[in-house]
Formats: structure tokens, sequence, C-alpha cells
């Protein structure tokens, strides 16, 4: 929008965030007068209703609700898309696929942000809390937009969470104004007291991080996360009011209800920061709401939340010390229950932060289906992403992989979503290196005696040859191997003849054998013949009956012998 009048010229950009179907927009005033230029900041409504693009974003957020005895899971999912749950930057500029088309504006924002002269902000309120925050758990479907207040349990065994759908520059001032109600003391299965708080975490890393339940406050199981919370159940070491396993510490050498800062690390274990904690009167669990107001200086990094009490203010204060290199961070308020059937809730007054934009550039390594490695960088609607890939791919390659796809232009720039990271994926393989590998089989032939001594000169065959391709992975070193060529044989061989022996195999046959056979051995035994029996003389012939000299004859007779001799 453009005024002129006499005394100066107003310009006006306008930069609406997207809670859902409702815009959030932030106008940043520019009244210039002469050679000064005055610059201011001023909230402005508008309601659009906006329209829905292809894109989507699917999560899941599976929340176990356990406490102090029994436990009861509860698994939620949502679908966030273009049209819901998603704050779009927009200027006067039209909008093409989802990305600003012309940047002026965000130009002129970007570069207030840089000065520090004014930072553009989005405000969140009762009216479109319900859009820029998911429910989750007992907490979903039990948002009154009327009063502002996000009831998150109402009964036992309930676990229930409220995430911003947004990404919080922490580069940035940012505050919450709201209260909670820890509600009051009931009785149940023999338990007496209430249960467990309410807490609060700023977290890096993956969206959608979902803590622990019971004593974990949500706030325990999330990585890298900056949290507070206000506990009213005694979880000890010792396990007298409860069996859970704390992933944090515990609440030893305070009593309930009490107030804390926690920090975890990139595992999610917790730690309560000592010098931060502070016990609170009992009074507060009154079941009401008591004012509670979250300040962020980021000049300084102190983060300061002031609770209102019965008794008075109670001031909790620590330095946030951010990992510079990413200041996206996202925020989720977490209850649970166990056998209390406790009503906690928090009400929402304004939340005003700036937004950031956050890209991920993914590695992919197709040969396993793994992410290798992966980078994220931030920075503000329509900005050029201040990342390249060339040096990473260049060591990947030093590595052994080869390039299948660069999804990243160094032209590419931030889009106009704050509730869903912009992903790239770099794709690449394993190298493989093509290699013939050849193999030798022999047959040999050993004649021995029984005795195993030589009785003929070993035959040797001529040897046959095989082949077959070998890849070598570049990366990992692991071979893959081809089929062998086609099958050979080896003739047969007649065993030879040794005078007075006899082999015990007269003929080694054909052999046929694979390039996956070993060399063939095979050996022929020789044994001595049995000698001839030799072949008795004849006996003499029986010799004819003599005539008996006293019979008488009438003529005279000769006697002959025959003997007969071979």
């Amino acid at each position: 929008m453009l005024r002129n009048n006499y005394f100066g010229e107003t310009k006006t950009h306008y930069k609406l965030y997207k809670c859902g179907k409702n815009w959030a927009v932030m106008g940043i005033s520019l009244f210039s007068l002469g050679l000064g230029m005055l610059v201011t900041s001023r909230p402005v409504s508008a309601d659009v209703t906006a329209t829905s693009t292809s894109s989507s974003a699917v999560r899941t957020d599976a929340i176990s609700a356990s406490s102090s005895s029994a436990a009861k899971a509860e698994t939620t999912s949502a679908s966030s898309s273009s049209a819901a749950k998603s704050y779009v930057a927009s200027t006067t500029t039209p909008i093409k696929n989802n990305k600003i088309s012309g940047i002026q504006s965000q130009n002129s924002i970007s570069q207030f942000n840089k000065e520090g002269t004014v930072s553009g902000k989005v405000t969140v309120n009762k009216g479109n809390f319900d859009n820029c925050f998911h429910q989750n758990g007992s907490a979903n479907n039990n948002y009154d937009k009327n009063t502002g207040v996000q009831t998150i349990t109402d009964g036992s065994f309930q676990s229930g969470n409220v995430a911003f759908d947004g990404a919080i520059d922490v580069r940035n001032n940012f505050e919450i104004d709201g209260a909670i109600n820890l509600g009051q003391i009931t009785s149940n299965m023999g338990y007496t007291g209430i249960a467990d708080g309410i807490g609060f975490v700023f977290y890096k890393g993956d969206r959608n991080q979902v803590g622990g339940n019971g004593g974990d406050l949500g706030i325990y199981g999330v990585t890298d996360a900056f949290g507070w919370k206000v506990d009213t159940w005694f979880n000890d070491s010792k396990h007298t009011n409860s069996t859970q396993i704390l992933k944090g510490d515990y609440d030893d050498g305070h009593t309930n209800p009490y107030g804390a800062f926690i920090t975890t690390d990139d595992t999610g274990y917790g730690t309560i920061d000592q010098q931060s904690a502070q016990n609170l009167v009992s009074s507060i669990e009154d079941n009401k709401f008591h004012d509670v107001k979250f300040i962020y200086t980021a000049s300084t990094k102190e983060f300061k939340i002031i609770l209102t009490t019965p008794n008075g203010n109670v001031t909790f204060s620590k330095t946030f010390d951010y990992d510079t290199n990413s200041p996206a961070y996202y925020f989720t308020i977490a209850s649970s229950t166990g056998a209390l059937p406790t009503h906690q809730a928090f009400k929402i007054d304004s939340m005003t932060y700036s937004p950031i934009q956050k890209a991920i550039i993914n590695y992919i390594d197709d040969t396993t289906g793994k992410t290798i490695a992966s980078d994220s960088v931030t920075g503000n609607s329509g900005e050029i992403i201040n990342y390249s890939t060339v040096n990473k791919i260049l060591n990947f390659q030093k590595q052994g992989y080869e390039l299948v796809s660069d999804g990243f232009s160094e032209s590419d720039t931030y889009d106009d979503d704050d509730t869903v990271d912009q992903i790239f994926e770099v794709h690449l393989i394993h190298g493989k290196t093509q290699t013939t590998e050849s193999k030798t089989i022999n047959e040999t032939i050993h004649y021995v005696y029984k005795d195993g001594t030589t009785a003929h000169d070993d035959y040797v065959a001529k040897p046959v040859e095989f082949t077959r391709e070998v890849s070598t992975d570049a990366v990992t070193g692991e071979k893959t191997y081809g089929s062998w060529s086609a099958d050979q044989s080896f003739a047969a061989v007649t065993s030879p003849a040794i005078k007075g022996y006899t082999p015990d195999q007269a003929e080694i046959g054909s052999q046929t054998v694979s390039g996956d056979a070993s060399d063939l051995d095979f050996t022929v035994v020789y044994t001595k013949d049995a000698p001839t029996k030799p072949v008795d003389p004849s006996q003499p012939t029986t010799p004819i009956k003599p005539i008996n000299p006293s019979q008488s004859t009438t003529h005279d007779t000769e006697w002959f012998i025959t003997i007969s001799h071979e």
C-alpha cells in the first residue's frame, strides 16, 4: 500500500504467515520525510482463505502414556499440507508453486533483521492457536477457541502435547504470555496427590520429537533440548512413589511442586538445572490458571520465566546457550498423568516470535539405501540458501562413491513455510571396478605299488582354464563374482601295463569339471600277480597183464612193457 500526502510518504510492506486456514499478517511501515526515515512495526489482521496445493507433509506422533503406576498407549497421526497447519510467507507479489515470485518485501524484512532495527515478528493468539499448534494424544480436540484454553490432560493414564508447527529463530527475541492450570489434589487406586506436571521444551534437530511420559514431562527423551517444567509429583531415585525409570535426573532434593530449567543431550538424557530450581507453594495446585510469561532476550541469550503464584511472582532465569550454527528451534507443551485424574491445561494470551526457514540436505547412499550425511542450514524466506554440495560430493568421490544426482542448486531459495523443513537430496552409489579372474584345473594320476613305491611315472593331463568377471566395491572393498565359463572335460586314461602286476583301476574315466572344482588327483595301485601252478609228468600207463608162466601155451609169446614219457 502506498499513500502520499504533504508531510511525507508511508510505505507498508505486508508479510503473511499462514496458520492453517488463517493468516497472521505482519506489517512493516516506513515513513519517510526529507532525508530522514522512521521505521515502525505494527500488527495487521487479515482473514484469507488458503488454496490447497499438491505438496503435503505427513507426520505421525506416537505418545505412550505412563506414570506412577500404570500405562496406556495412544498413537495419533496428523497430516499437514500447505492448506492446513502451515505458515506461508507472502508479499503483495504473486505466489507461484508455494514460492514467492518477487522478493522485494522479503529483502526489506531480511535487511532489518540483519541490522537489528526491526525483526519480522509473527503473533499467535487464541484466535489462531489451534491452527498453529498440533494437538496430540489427550490434548486432541481439547482446545477452546473462545477462552484460549488448551486442555492437555483431564483423566487418569493420559498423555498429551501441543506441538508448534513453525520454527523459532532464537537469534531474535521472542515472548510467550499465557497461564497454566496444574489441577488439584485427587485420590485414586490408593494414590493421593497431583501428577505429573507441565513441561515446555524448545529443541533443534528433527521436527516432531515426542518426549517421555510421566515424570519425563515431555522433556526427557527429546534430543538437544532446552526446557522448563513445573513438576507436581515426586519421582525420587529410590522409587518411593513411582516405579518409572526416568530418562534423566530424579527429583531428589526437591519438594513438589517445584519449577526448574532442564537441558538434554544428544541422547535425550535430561539434566535438572539445580541452580534455577525453586520450590513452589502447594496452593498453586488449586485448579486455577496462574499467569506465566516466557521472555527470551537474544542479545544476552537470557531466558526468563515469570510464574505468578498465590504468594507472588517467582522468576526463573538461565542463559540459553544455543548452537549459533543451528538457530532454528521447535517448541512443544506436554503433560501426562498416571492413576490420578489430574486436570492440566495451558491458556494462550500471545506468542510473538521471528520465523525461520530451515533447509536439510541429505546425502543418500542408493547402494545401501542409507543416509550417509546430513546438513542443515537456516535463513529467511526468499533468501538464497547459502550452501554448496560440491566439496562434500568430492569427498565422497574420493571414498569411491559415484554421483547419481544432486537435487540441490546454489540458486535455490528458502520457501515461505516454516512448518515444513525443505528437504534436498544428493544421491550416490558405490563405484565398481571390473576385473577378470582366471583359474586352472589340473588332473594328475599316480601309479604305485601296494607298498607306496612308484610303479610308473605320473600321468599329468593338459590343464583346463576357466574365467569369470569380478566386481569390486570401491567403497567397501567387497567383491562380487560372476559365473565361471562353461564346464570342461578331461579324457579317459588307460592305466599302463606292468608285467607281473595288475592295476586296481584299468582306466580313469572321463572327468567333467566346472570352475568351482579343485584339482583332480587319482592313484592307481598295482598288485603283484600270483605264481602259475607247474604241470606234473604223466603217470606210466597200466602195463599189460602178464601171462601166467605156468599157463601153458601152444606157441611162444613175447612180452612187452611200454613206458610212456612226456
